[in-house]
């Protein structure tokens, strides 16, 4: 009986993280999963920078994406990724143009914050 841990309180069997108890042996989660139960598909919570779904699995949070069973992060403004360089949706004050996240018109990048700014109201466009 490998990695089990005996509860204290009212003496039931329980598994540390990533294990799941199954005829008194603590078998492995699959590997997004922080904890399951019953089997090892079935998550009630994720590893960092994972979210569980409603069907028990884990996937990357918003803004992230998979890459060898870890969630990086997209670039910069990217809601939605396939990888570092392909971003497919961006956050509500971007666009995508060329797989990238630009400000949409009328708002400008403010140097060294990342952030969209509005332009003044009679601006189509600015710089700054």
């Amino acid at each position: 009986m490998k990695s089990l841990i005996i509860n204290n309180n009212n003496n039931n069997c329980i598994c540390p993280n990533n294990k799941y108890l199954n005829e008194n042996i603590c078998k492995n989660c699959s590997k997004n999963c922080l904890t399951c139960k019953n089997n090892e598909n079935y998550c009630t919570s994720c590893n960092n920078n994972f979210i569980l779904t409603n069907n028990n699995t884990c996937k990357c949070k918003e803004g992230y994406y998979l890459l060898n069973s870890i969630c990086l992060p997209c670039i910069f403004g990217c809601k939605e990724c396939n990888n570092i360089n392909e971003c497919k949706k961006c956050s509500t004050d971007r666009e995508l143009q060329n797989n990238f996240c630009l400000c949409k018109d009328g708002y400008t990048e403010i140097e060294n914050s990342k952030e969209c700014k509005k332009c003044h109201s009679l601006c189509i466009s600015c710089n700054g």
